[in-house]
Order: C-alpha cells, then structure tokens, then sequence
C-alpha cells in the first residue's frame, strides 16, 4: 500500500485552480506504438488489465495504445478474447493484455498464464465503475428490470458494486496464490474508471476505494495486505476517464459531468503518469 496518492480533487483542473501536475512526456502514445511493437516483440505481457465486463477495460487500454485517437476507431464492444497492446510513455514500453471480463475458459487461462507460469508479470490494473457498469444486451436489461425488480439507477448500481466486490476479492485471491508462489505482480493499480458520472461525488468515490478509508472494497484490499504483506505489492488507487458518455438504465440517465477535453486528458495523463511512476519505483 501507498499513502503516496494526492486526493482525487487535487487532479481536477478547474478554472480557479489550473492543472499543476505537469504532463512530462512531450507527445501522445499513437506517435510511439509502431516503436514500442519493434521494441517489445509482442512477448509475454508484463501487465494485465483485469475487471469485470463492461466496466471500459478496452477503452481504456485502447486510449494508451493510441488507437482511440484514429479516424477510424469505433468503441470496441464486449471482448471475450485477450487483446494484446503494446503501450508506450516516455521510456515506459509494456506489453499489456487486456483479459476478458466474462467468467469463461479463456480468461481463467490467460489468468492462469500471467500469474502462475511467467516471471515477467510486473503489475496488474484492475478497473471498476463504482456501479456504472455497462450492459449492452437489451435482453438481459428488460430480464432485470421486469423479473428481477432492478428498475432504477440506485438499484442497477447497488447490483454492480456487489458483482464488483465480489470480482476483487476472486481476483485477489489468485493473487495471493500467486505471490505465495514466488511469482505474481509488484504492483497493483486500482483503476475507477467513468469518474465522468461520479465527478460530482469524487470524495465518496474515493473514500470507497480508498485502503485509507473504510469501506467493503477497502475491506478487501487489507485482508489482501495482510495475508501477502504490505512490502511484497505495492498498491494504488486512481480515477481516469477515457470516454465521457451517459449512462441510462430503464429511462433514468446520468449525464457526463466531465464537460472538457481538458479534463478527460488530464485524468488519462496523470493516470498513466502514476502507472509509471510505480513502475519504475519498484524495479
């Protein structure tokens, strides 16, 4: 664990308070990736992003990789095999795979692949929503909102964090596993990802996620902490937002409330920033 985080609030640029965290790679990533697929040779990843479906894993990785930022990208849908992206910022050159979501034979096998067969896994990033979970599946939707009772934003979002919990402690169980093994990730970041619907409440936000604070997710994290020891990981939690749009559930809609470009790519960059600033401190 780390008390090196600055409170959420103190990476929001605003008017009154100008962005201080100083971007300190000179270009975007979309001018590094050729490079950085020449450099790493597509080899075994060396850091997994992991969480449930729908919570914007291949957004978000898709915005590092550079892709997003293409004329012709379109927003990936629901991925059920790994995809493999070679990532660059500054002189940060990974190769990430991004695990799919859906509990299936492809993800206990590309989890079991990072984490109990290679020396060369150097972190995890495990993304939640805080509850804005997407489901894309206009079946499943009116399954639970008519048989089910979930027919409000409260409800679909209290549903969500309890899959949510209930997916972090599973995945840190492997990597309990894992670290008693001899193996496993030095570090583990812990990505709320969709801060655009919660900017709002970012203190609550992050009071849950916080190892700080109290909390059934922090609950979690300190459980870990003391079964694996808190020097043998090193473990930080981060807002990001790659895609502001809203969320809509049974005709309730949570507006975007990141309204600038400015602030999306701040959140990206002081992100990925913190991503490297751990990686090369555990070296």
């Amino acid at each position: 664990m780390t008390n090196e985080n600055e409170s959420w609030t103190d990476l929001v640029p605003t008017i009154a308070k100008p962005v201080v965290y100083a971007y300190k790679y000179r270009k975007f990533i979309q001018e590094y990736w050729k490079k950085a697929q020449v450099k790493v040779g597509m080899g075994k990843p060396s850091v997994i992003v992991t969480g449930r479906a729908g919570v914007g894993k291949s957004v978000l990785a898709s915005h590092y990789h550079g892709e997003a930022n293409t004329q012709d990208w379109n927003e990936p849908g629901t991925s059920t095999d790994v995809e493999i992206k070679p990532i660059t910022i500054g002189d940060w050159t990974k190769v990430v795979a991004v695990i799919p979501g859906q509990n299936s034979q492809e993800r206990a096998r590309s989890l079991d692949e990072a984490l109990n067969k290679t020396d060369e896994l150097d972190g995890v990033i495990h993304v939640v929503d805080w509850g804005f979970t997407s489901i894309r599946e206009a079946a499943v939707k009116k399954e639970m909102v008519e048989s089910r009772g979930i027919d409000t934003i409260y409800k679909i979002r209290q549903h969500h964090l309890s899959l949510e919990l209930n997916d972090f402690e599973s995945m840190l169980d492997k990597l309990a596993m894992s670290k008693a093994n001899g193996r496993g990730p030095k570090w583990l970041v812990i990505a709320v990802n969709k801060v655009d619907l919660f900017e709002k409440d970012l203190l609550d936000a992050e009071r849950y996620y916080n190892p700080s604070c109290k909390s059934p997710f922090t609950n979690k994290i300190n459980s870990f902490l003391k079964t694996v020891g808190a020097n043998n990981i090193k473990i930080i939690h981060l807002p990001v937002c790659p895609m502001p749009e809203p969320f809509e559930w049974n005709g309730e809609i949570v507006a975007p409330q990141v309204d600038s470009i400015t602030k999306q790519r701040n959140y990206l960059r002081v992100f990925i920033d913190k991503v490297s600033l751990v990686q090369n401190g555990v070296k």
